[in-house]
């Protein structure tokens, strides 16, 4: 520290971890934010501003998270609605229409069956405000068949073309649309469509678009929707962790440098 004047603080996607070269830095040098930092704050603020006019795409595979996640933004009203969808979805879809055959096995073996109870409490609670998959792509022998949600009987690797039409049509009008992981499989071309419907439908109906995580901005790079979403989050488990309004140790850092430092 002795070697330097200012600390900036530009990392997001490691603002939720209590680290020394995140948290101790600005406890002994005047310190700000950098500016990708900044533009991460000023899209979070769009979103936690439409609240109710908000509609949230949980995907992906950080299946505790993202349902710890869910919870807290139907808690807090911080989001109108919440569509579900990747492993994400196939934990609500055991919970709503049961899990038998393949997604009974998949659970067993993933250590994930006892969130479907979790998932189960939160249709209990807020089911108007969740919508779960009605159908989805499944694969056999190499190829996609498109299957109901209540008849899985091999390894569910997107949603399906029902599916994708309810998403898209849920997001028409949206202030602000999120999607934090993939609705699918997406290394496979086939097991796309679904983030491909909802990407589109985000760019060409919602208001302010906002994407977060590795798998989730891959995705869209790679479908060809990365120059038309609004913001691109750096972020993966930091930007869970903000979206729900929770407070991140590197921001609590810098307003404690702020009251030490700045005057």
């Amino acid at each position: 520290a002795p070697l330097f004047d200012v600390f900036v603080m530009d990392a997001f996607a490691t603002a939720h971890r209590s680290q020394p070269s995140i948290v101790g830095f600005p406890l002994v040098l005047p310190s700000c934010a950098g500016l990708v930092l900044e533009s991460e704050l000023n899209a979070m603020n769009v979103f936690s501003s439409s609240r109710r006019e908000s509609v949230v795409l949980a995907g992906g595979a950080k299946v505790p998270d993202t349902i710890k996640a869910i919870s807290k933004l139907l808690a807090n009203e911080a989001a109108g609605k919440i569509l579900v969808g990747g492993l994400v979805g196939a934990i609500f879809m055991a919970a709503k229409y049961g899990a038998n055959g393949w997604l009974r096995k998949y659970l067993e073996e993933s250590g994930f069956g006892g969130l479907v109870n979790d998932a189960r409490l939160l249709l209990d609670k807020y089911g108007d405000s969740i919508t779960v998959p009605t159908d989805v792509g499944v694969e056999v022998s190499g190829d996609r068949i498109d299957v109901d949600a209540r008849k899985i009987n091999a390894p569910i690797m997107d949603i399906g073309p029902a599916t994708m039409d309810a998403y898209s049509s849920a997001v028409r009008g949206a202030e602000v649309a999120v999607l934090t992981g993939p609705m699918g499989v997406t290394e496979k071309k086939q097991f796309a469509e679904g983030t491909e419907a909802v990407l589109k439908a985000m760019v060409n109906n919602a208001k302010f678009t906002i994407i977060g995580g590795g798998h989730t901005i891959m995705s869209a790079r790679k479908l060809g929707y990365i120059e038309k979403i609004k913001h691109v989050s750096t972020g993966g488990r930091a930007f869970l962790q903000f979206l729900v309004g929770e407070e991140l140790p590197a921001l609590q850092a810098l307003a404690e440098s702020k009251r030490r430092f700045w005057k």
